[in-house]
């Protein structure tokens, strides 16, 4: 029993060793504790200057605080990614938060989807900031809404563009029950979660979110608006 309690604390020890000399810089800020590598030395000054840009005014209308003790870790590429990342099933993703830490690919590495623009890829991180917020507003808050913040402030640029490239090609209206029960099984649910979030500010106001995420029980009602306002997007060019 001894001899494998000694074995996982070797592994564990040499696992941490090597994070540690992959992530071998660190920096304390206002918007956390960034750990990365020497390569990403100027691409954390953008991540800063984006979170500088962005994270106070989101902060102001959801009326959440964003942890300045946030960790978080800026991986050079996929690979070291992907060897780190706090949930195994979530590997190949470019982002993802959980357990007060953020963690990114690097802005200046491959990704799955390349297309990408830097200053998009900086926005990320604001993407992940968003879903860390969540509890604050109602830890009760279905998928497609959580997502669709994140979406709607982290990555508007990137799904508006998807949303005007490829929405006259989809025929899939999810209702409101669909998004709320059948979330994983909705094809380019994510898209729809960041137009959900889009109808909201459009039909309701941007003033009135916060009112609708904190209590979103009658949320089912909004549904024949919600889909004529799908109608709407993929008809007016």
């Amino acid at each position: 029993m001894i001899n494998r309690l000694l074995k996982i604390l070797l592994i564990l020890t040499i696992s941490y060793s090597c994070h540690a000399q992959v992530l071998n810089k660190s920096r304390i800020t206002s918007y956390g504790v960034f750990k990365f590598s020497d390569q990403d030395k100027e691409s954390v000054d953008d991540l800063i200057l984006c979170c500088r840009n962005n994270l106070p005014k989101i902060a102001d209308i959801l009326q959440v605080n964003f942890d300045p003790k946030t960790l978080i870790e800026v991986f050079p590429n996929q690979t070291e990614y992907d060897q780190n990342i706090i949930n195994k099933d979530l590997k190949g993703s470019p982002a993802i938060s959980g357990y007060g830490k953020i963690q990114m690919v690097s802005p200046i590495a491959s990704i799955k989807i390349a297309n990408i623009s830097y200053p998009d890829r900086l926005l990320f991180l604001v993407h992940e900031y968003v879903h860390t917020s969540i509890d604050q507003i109602n830890p009760l808050m279905p998928t497609f809404l959580n997502e669709g913040l994140a979406c709607y402030f982290g990555s508007r640029n990137f799904y508006q563009a998807v949303v005007d490239k490829y929405l006259d090609h989809v025929n899939n209206k999810p209702t409101v029950d669909q998004l709320i029960n059948n979330y994983d099984k909705i094809p380019g649910v994510d898209v729809y979660s960041f137009i959900f979030i889009d109808f909201l500010v459009k039909t309701d106001g941007e003033k009135n979110l916060l009112k609708t995420l904190k209590d979103h029980s009658d949320i089912k009602s909004k549904n024949n608006n919600w889909i004529k306002y799908l109608d709407s997007l993929k008809h007016y060019k």
